[in-house]
């Protein structure tokens, strides 16, 4: 066998390391130019596209003064940034010149783009008794803005703001919202105080002029606790100012005279309406009820004698205690009328009263003991009306317990009481009354006074009209512990002596 010197050699295997995909990707040319392009496409998507597929939302606000509010500065709810002002420009119109800023407000806030929702820069502001906007000196002016109700859905992506801030107390629902209307401004503005014997009980939320521009619009809010002092009758009068008058000597006490009447300092700069409501108040009125501001001359005239008046109403929310005892509450009273004669010297006088009774069961009356009694000692022809029915005094049946009697029209009553309690030392007290007249009215346990089976009324507490007799029961539980009298001008709460 003979060897071939000619021959190739044998093929030698190359063997290389296998490289994972990744890392060969970044071996590839591709990547030098793939992943900077995707970078960028990252950057331009968080930064532009972003934006035009799921635009951040974007109100404008027109403003009459723009007090130096600008681009870069802050939209603001409760002291938390909540949008960002990214243009205030002067916008001009045929009609007039305004201030246009537009907001982009974060994605939380979207909520703010609702019909109601206001609009108006802080700055500092100086008022009686209060400093506004202190820390704009710090921060710079910013826009502040105020929700509109939950109730509210139509959304709204331009607004005109405020010149001022809207009164910032907190409005509970529960409290009464009214309007007073004035021929002219006459000084008020949001914010400013209402006030009922010197105390504020509620501030002007708006002052704007009505639809038809006949009158100037004051809307009002009155707090929960003092909303049943606003009745139909109430009279409403601009507060703040000074009266004096002087002559150079009075001849009637032989001394010089000079008499001025001026409001407290904080009343006289800061204004306000106030109010007074008769001793004979009217129905509560509903939200939106209409009030005309009284006129200067009115005021001149007439301001003592509103501040005189009484009207014997409770305040506070709290609700009416429900009489207890026997019956568990005190039955609305019925009227009764008794009639009389009385004999003269030359002719017969006839003579009524009218009372309020509780009739607990057909044929039987309860009530004060006077009530029941013969009217004088030559009183004749004692004659009850009752649910359109004569009963002549010889047909009652009276059986008395203290200042309290019941009655049986024909026959003896039956030893019921219904809910009647005994009392010990007054207390205070609330009047049952009924149809339109004022159920509240509150007697107060500072204004009576303790004799024999009563309690005297003082004679400055006013007494609801046509209550004589109604039943009287005690504010804290609603027990019923006698009747109201009211003869001679004098009033008293008589007390039931039973067991």
């Amino acid at each position: 066998m003979s060897h071939d010197s000619s021959a190739q050699p044998l093929p030698q295997a190359i063997i290389r390391r296998a490289v994972p995909w990744y890392l060969g990707l970044l071996q590839s040319p591709l990547a030098w130019f793939g992943l900077p392009l995707l970078a960028l496409a990252a950057v331009v998507w968080q930064v532009k596209v972003r934006d035009l597929v799921y635009p951040k939302p974007t109100l404008v606000v027109h403003f009459q003064e723009g007090f130096g509010i600008k681009a870069g500065d802050y939209l603001k709810y409760r002291g938390i940034v909540v949008g960002d002002i990214i243009d205030a420009v002067l916008e001009h119109s045929a009609t007039s010149d305004s201030i246009r800023v537009e907001v982009v407000l974060k994605p939380t806030a979207h909520h703010l783009c609702r019909q109601g929702s206001q609009f108006w820069i802080v700055r500092p502001m100086l008022g009686i008794g209060q400093i506004n906007g202190i820390d704009t000196f710090a921060n710079g002016v910013y826009m502040a803005v105020e929700p509109a109700t939950p109730s509210s859905t139509v959304v709204v992506k331009e607004f005109v703001g405020r010149e001022s801030p809207p009164a910032q107390e907190i409005r509970s629902p529960a409290g009464l919202q009214i309007v007073v209307e004035s021929p002219e401004r006459k000084g008020l503005d949001p914010g400013a105080p209402v006030r009922f014997r010197g105390f504020t009980v509620g501030h002007v939320m708006e002052v704007a002029l009505a639809g038809d521009s006949g009158t100037v619009d004051a809307r009002v809010y009155i707090q929960p606790d003092y909303k049943k002092l606003i009745r139909v009758n109430t009279q409403f009068w601009t507060s703040g100012g000074m009266n004096a008058s002087a002559k150079l000597f009075d001849f009637s006490t032989w001394s010089p005279n000079f008499k001025m009447d001026m409001d407290t300092l904080t009343t006289v700069m800061s204004g306000g309406l106030a109010f007074s409501t008769p001793p004979q108040p009217g129905a509560e009125v509903p939200a939106g009820h209409r009030f005309k501001l009284a006129s200067a001359q009115d005021v001149e005239k007439k301001k003592e004698e509103w501040l005189a008046w009484k009207p014997n109403i409770e305040i506070g929310a709290k609700e009416t205690a429900k009489p207890s005892g026997a019956a568990g509450s005190v039955q609305t009273p019925v009227p009764m009328t008794v009639t009389w004669q009385s004999s003269g010297f030359l002719w017969n006088s006839r003579h009524s009263t009218e009372w309020l009774v509780l009739q607990p069961e057909p044929g039987v009356l309860v009530g004060a003991a006077q009530a029941f009694g013969p009217p004088g000692p030559d009183a004749t022809n004692v004659v009850m009306h009752l649910n359109g029915k004569d009963y002549p005094f010889k047909d009652w049946k009276v059986v008395k317990a203290g200042g309290a009697a019941r009655c049986g029209l024909g026959g003896e009553a039956p030893d019921r009481w219904g809910a009647l309690e005994k009392a010990r030392d007054p207390e205070d007290c609330r009047i049952v009354t009924v149809g339109k007249l004022p159920s509240e009215a509150v007697l107060l346990a500072e204004r009576l006074k303790q004799v024999e089976n009563a309690w005297e009324i003082d004679a400055a507490t006013p007494i609801p009209p046509d209550s004589n007799g109604a039943p009287v029961v005690t504010k804290q539980n609603g027990r019923h512990i006698g009747f109201l009298v009211v003869t001679g001008g004098k009033a008293r709460i008589v007390l039931w002596g039973g067991k």
